[in-house]
């Protein structure tokens, strides 16, 4: 049965945004009023938010993991017991040498699966600096997970490919009692943020439940040790080769960061010597730069001479119990699996100039059979408008008023429908005809687009985006999408 959450409310246009013509006899028309409409949007938006970042994509070109809203329609994993927590525990709380059935790489990649709460350690970290002890776990927040293989750790710095678990820090989790669900992302690294040293590290191990007792098989825990750096360095030591043939130089290269050559091999950590060579043309000698990979081709014998700590230096003790959490694969409920969306995209029909509440249309995608299963979710708009030549309205069983204007729908709940061939979000088209409101009333229809650089009338989001309330500006609910709009990856909802 479909169901409707209708609020009514009154058809209003801002006048503002239908200029006048400056001679009587002009004709003007309604092409000509939507073109300013669509001007006083993109004014309207660019003094509120600014120029969007040139580069910007909003979300159709990009990829974001999903923590996915339709937990319940998983099969979800129970809570964790205080006998679970005793054991895990007991079996972590000792050197990791000893750790039996640890390893130092996931076993396999999960897709879908479920990140929960474990422990949260009390052990106390003193810094390099001599300064007071503090407890390390209280210093880790923001739970990273990365999406692909690539993804890597570069003096405290995420690279491309993690995904920051929203609101999943070192207790505060509380989403389906402590479950997360991730949706369409990977395990191939786990980092967390030290507020200490304000950089991510990624000390961890892994252990499989079944290495523990029986009756956690099927469960991973992944075990993070609290370290910190700050102005450390590593003094790495290695052979170049010389002018003569044959010859090998030695030289030393600081690293901002703590290393060990096998961690930089696995990171493909780059380094830069100097040589020193005569230019003719300046009459002096000058130094001439070399980029290498730790370990690459070209150079020799590579060691580490020191490891120098800053003010904020904690190596970590090799005990895992800092921050514990579990993983475990997400299984859809058989006869609910059909209905998990990937995608849901929250459009502006520019009815008014000053209106960016992104809720006059937004859908839910699920890819399947060779296209896109499409829900949509609410209908704010005035304007007629179809999403794939669906028009929204009626698809709510909503009549238009006399000059061809509908009434406010709000959210709603609604059959899907199939578009044959969509692959992405991008191949669902949105058209929009817009009215001008006068006696002898025109119209004119166009595309909602998201180009490049441009001001949205379409942002392409997750599930997990919650809607704004009708007239609730996109920023009240979200502060940090100003943010966005200068920086697509900032996670700003």
């Amino acid at each position: 049965m479909k169901k409707y959450l209708m609020s009514l409310a009154a058809v209003a246009l801002v006048g503002s945004a239908f200029v006048s013509c400056s001679k009587s006899e002009d004709v003007f028309s309604v092409t000509d009023q939507l073109k300013n409409q669509k001007q006083a949007y993109t004014q309207a938006f660019v003094a509120r938010y600014g120029q969007p970042a040139a580069n910007h994509t909003w979300g159709f070109g990009t990829t974001r993991a999903n923590v996915n809203v339709n937990g319940n329609l998983w099969v979800e994993r129970p809570v964790v017991t205080a006998a679970e927590k005793a054991m895990v525990y007991a079996h972590v709380n000792k050197d990791k040498a000893d750790v039996v059935g640890a390893t130092e790489e996931f076993p396999e990649n999960l897709v879908n699966y479920w990140v929960t709460q474990v422990w949260t350690g009390t052990d106390t970290y003193t810094s390099a600096d001599g300064g007071d002890p503090y407890v390390g776990s209280t210093k880790m927040n923001n739970l990273h997970i990365a999406e692909t293989a690539s993804a890597t750790i570069t003096n405290g710095e995420l690279s491309d490919g993690w995904y920051h678990v929203n609101n999943f820090n070192r207790g505060d989790n509380t989403d389906w009692s402590g479950n997360t669900l991730i949706s369409e992302s990977g395990t191939f690294d786990f980092a967390y943020h030290n507020a200490e040293d304000s950089k991510y590290h990624n000390k961890w191990i892994a252990v499989p439940g079944a290495s523990i007792d029986a009756s956690l098989a099927g469960y991973y825990y992944i075990c993070f040790d609290f370290e910190a750096t700050n102005d450390g360095y590593t003094v790495f030591r290695f052979q170049y080769p010389g002018n003569n043939p044959g010859e090998w130089v030695e030289t030393t290269v600081n690293v901002d960061g703590e290393w060990t050559i096998e961690k930089a091999i696995a990171q493909n950590l780059e380094v830069t010597y100097y040589t020193t060579v005569w230019d003719a043309e300046a009459g002096a000698n000058v130094n001439v730069p070399h980029t290498v990979i730790v370990g690459g081709e070209g150079t020799r014998n590579w060691s580490i001479d020191n490891v120098v700590g800053g003010n904020m230096m904690v190596s970590g003790d090799d005990n895992y119990t800092d921050w514990i959490i579990r993983l475990v694969y997400a299984q859809p409920a058989e006869e609910e699996e059909e209905v998990t969306y990937t995608d849901r995209v929250i459009c502006e029909d520019l009815g008014t100039a000053d209106d960016f509440d992104f809720n006059d249309v937004a859908f839910d995608i699920r890819y399947a059979d060779g296209g896109a299963y499409v829900k949509v979710i609410s209908v704010g708009g005035i304007y007629p408008l179809t999403v794939a030549g669906h028009e929204v309205h009626q698809l709510c069983g909503q009549q238009a008023d006399a000059k061809g204007f509908y009434r406010i729908a709000g959210e709603v709940d609604l059959d899907e429908f199939f578009v044959s061939g969509a692959t992405t979000a991008a191949d669902i088209d949105i058209y929009v005809t817009y009215i001008d409101g006068t006696a002898d009333s025109g119209s004119a229809t166009f595309e909602l687009r998201a180009d490049a650089g441009q001001v949205p009338q379409k942002i392409k989001v997750t599930p997990s985006y919650k809607l704004c309330s009708e007239r609730q500006n996109i920023e009240a609910k979200y502060p940090l999408f100003k943010n966005y709009v200068q920086d697509q990856t900032v996670e700003w909802y």
